[in-house]
C-alpha cells in the first residue's frame, strides 16, 4: 500500500532539520515552514538544489510540494525523530532516576546484554551522527533505570549502577553536541551519582572530567577548573588519567593559567610511557577511549590557546593524520572537525591564507548531521581573525562559506590572549 508524502517527510528521511534545509539554500526558516505547509512554493531556481538535498527527483519534490508523492510501503519515509525533545525527555527521565533507592529482588542476565549494547554504542558514537544513535542510547539507559528501580541482587547492584552512569555520560555528549548544554549536565549529574552508588572511582574521574568539558564549552569556561583534580594512576587506567590531564591542559590554556597549562602538557607527554591497563570505563572503548591521537589533538588544542602557533599548527597536523591512518571506526568526526579549525586558525596566525582556504574546504563540506554544536563557536571565532587582521568581507566569506550563516554563538571559544590581540 502506498503512503503519500511532503515535504516535511522527506526532510525528516534525510534526518534534518528546518534551519539546515534555510541554511543550505539561504533562505529563512520561516520560508521553510511555508514551503511545507503548503502556504507557498520553493521557487524554480531552488527545486533542483532541493531535490538533491532531499535525495529524490525534480519531480518526485514537485509532487511532495503539492502534496501527492507516493512511494511504496517499503521504501515510505521514516517517521519523523524530533531528537531535540527526546534529549530532553531523556534528561528528565535521569533527573527523576536521581532519587531512586535500590530494593534488591532478582538476578538480572539482562545487565550483562546491556554491557554490550554501551560497548556497541560507545564505538558507534565517535563515527556516526548522534541523531542516527539517541534512540537506542536513551533506551539503554532507560532499561538500565528501569532495572535499578526494579530490584536486583546484591552482587548485581554495582554493575547495574556503572551501566546506567556510563549510559548517562553517553546521553551527556550526545545533548551537547545536539546543542542542549543543560540537558547535558543533569545527565552528568546523574552520572556522578551513579558513580557514587557504585564506588567507582573510573567513573567518578570521567564524570568529573566530562562536567570540565561541557563546561569548557559554556559561557562561563572558568567554572570548568572546579571538576579538574590530581588523578592517582594506580586508581584508575592511563587513558583516563591521559584524558584528565588533556583536560587541564586545554581549559587551563583557555581560562588564562598558562602556567598550569604548559605543566600539564609536560605531564601529558610524561604518561605516555605507563603501560596499558584499560579501567571499568575505558575498558568500554570508542567515545571512553583516549588514544594517542586524541591526545595530539588535545595537545593541539592547548598550544593553539596558550598562542603557541606552530606547535599547535604541528599538532593538529599529526592529529589529522593519525586519524586519517586509523581504521574507520576510530574516525571522530567532530575531532576531526576542530582540528581542522584549529588548523585554519594557526595557518591565518601564521599568514598562509591558501593552505587555511584548503583545510576550511573539508569542513565546508561537513552535511549538516556531522555540524556539531561545538563547531560554530570555533567557525566564528576564525571569522573574527578573518575581519580582524584585514581580510576582506568577501574573502571571509568565500572561506567560511555557509558555516558563518550559523547562528552567532553565545559562549567563547578564545583564550583572553586572543581577546587582547583583537
Amino acid at each position: 500500500m502506498d503512503r503519500v508524502v511532503g515535504l516535511g517527510d522527506l526532510r525528516n528521511s534525510v534526518g534534518m532539520q528546518q534551519r539546515d534545509i534555510a541554511a543550505l539554500l539561504k533562505v529563512s526558516v520561516r520560508t521553510v515552514q511555508r514551503w511545507e505547509s503548503g502556504k507557498s512554493r520553493p521557487a524554480d531556481s531552488a527545486r533542483a538544489m532541493l531535490a538533491k538535498i532531499l535525495k529524490v527527483t525534480v519531480g518526485q519534490l514537485a509532487d511532495a510540494v503539492e502534496g501527492r508523492l507516493a512511494l511504496p510501503a517499503e521504501s515510505a519515509v521514516m517517521a519523523p525523530v524530533d531528537v531535540h525533545a527526546l534529549v530532553s525527555a531523556a534528561a528528565r527521565r535521569a533527573a527523576d532516576f536521581g532519587s531512586t533507592l535500590v530494593n534488591a529482588i532478582v538476578d538480572e542476565p539482562e545487565l550483562d546484554w546491556l554491557g554490550v549494547s554501551l560497548m556497541k554504542l560507545a564505538t558507534a558514537y565517535v563515527h556516526t551522527p548522534v541523531i542516527n544513535l539517541l534512540p537506542d542510547m536513551v533506551s539503554l539507559c532507560d532499561t538500565a533505570f528501569a532495572l535499578i528501580r526494579r530490584g536486583v541482587r546484591p552482587r548485581q547492584v554495582r554493575d547495574a549502577y556503572l551501566i546506567a552512569g556510563i549510559g548517562s555520560l553517553l546521553l551527556a555528549a550526545a545533548s551537547q553536541n545536539l546543542g542542549h548544554p543543560a540537558d547535558a549536565h543533569i545527565q552528568l549529574l546523574n552520572a556522578q551519582r551513579c558513580a557514587e552508588a557504585a564506588d567507582s572511582e573510573a567513573l567518578r574521574v570521567w564524570a568529573r572530567g566530562s562536567a570540565a568539558l561541557t563546561l569548557e564549552w559554556s559561557a562561563t569556561p572558568s567554572a570548568a577548573v572546579r571538576f579538574l583534580g590530581s588523578v592517582a594512576p594506580h586508581a584508575v587506567g592511563p587513558e583516563t588519567v591521559r584524558r584528565n590531564t588533556a583536560l587541564e591542559a586545554r581549559i587551563c590554556a583557555r581560562v588564562g593559567n598558562p602556567v598550569r597549562a604548559r605543566d600539564a602538557l609536560q605531564r601529558l607527554d610524561g604518561l605516555n610511557s605507563l603501560p596499558d591497563r584499560p579501567d571499568e570505563v575505558s575498558t568500554f572503548g570508542g567515545i571512553f577511549s583516549f588514544p594517542a591521537t586524541k591526545q595530539t589533538y588535545y595537545q593541539a588544542g592547548a598550544h593553539d590557546l596558550l598562542g603557541d602557533h606552530a606547535s599547535a599548527r604541528h599538532h593538529a597536523q599529526n592529529a589529522l593524520a593519525a586519524y586519517a591512518a586509523a581504521p574507520k571506526q576510530e574516525h571522530s568526526y567532530g575531532d576531526i572537525s576542530l582540528a581542522r579549525t584549529i588548523l585554519a586558525y594557526n595557518h591565518l596566525r601564521l599568514g598562509d591564507l591558501d593552505a587555511a582556504d584548503a583545510t576550511l574546504a573539508h569542513v565546508r563540506a561537513l552535511p549538516p548531521g556531522q555540524r556539531i554544536a561545538q563547531l560554530a563557536p570555533a567557525v566564528h571565532r576564525i571569522h573574527r581573525l578573518l575581519l580582524a587582521t584585514g581580510t576582506g568581507a568577501h574573502r571571509a566569506t568565500t572561506l567560511l562559506g555557509d558555516l558563518v550563516t550559523t547562528a552567532a554563538p553565545t559562549r567563547s571559544l578564545e583564550s583572553p590572549g586572543d581577546r587582547s590581540t583583537q
